[in-house]
């Protein structure tokens, strides 16, 4: 098989792992939701390398592209909300930073 974009198959897999392993480092993580999370990785880790057929290994690359987009999301508006930097959410509003002064 010729295979077009090698790497796609290995970034989304890196990129999950990477994410999963600095949200659980950080404890960012409960544990309920890390064993879920945990769990859709190794099923679309084994899904995408084990298969036996192109359907299932698509279905494993998928899924595992969908994990990393899901993490990296998470990821970022967790950044966003921290900073307080929201889409549509005036972050000068809880501070009375900058508001003008109601006499």
């Amino acid at each position: 098989m010729i295979q077009i974009f090698p790497i796609a198959l290995w970034l989304a897999v890196v990129t999950s792992a990477e994410v999963l392993a600095t949200l659980w480092a950080s404890g960012e993580l409960a544990p309920s939701h890390a064993s879920v999370l945990l769990g859709w990785f190794l099923v679309a880790g084994y899904c995408q390398f084990f298969a036996r057929s192109a359907g299932i290994a698509t279905v494993g690359l998928v899924l595992q592209t969908v994990l990393a987009i899901y993490l990296v999301l998470q990821t970022k508006l967790r950044l966003c909300d921290a900073i307080g930097d929201l889409p549509g959410r005036n972050p000068l509003e809880s501070t009375g930073v900058g508001l003008p002064r109601e006499d």
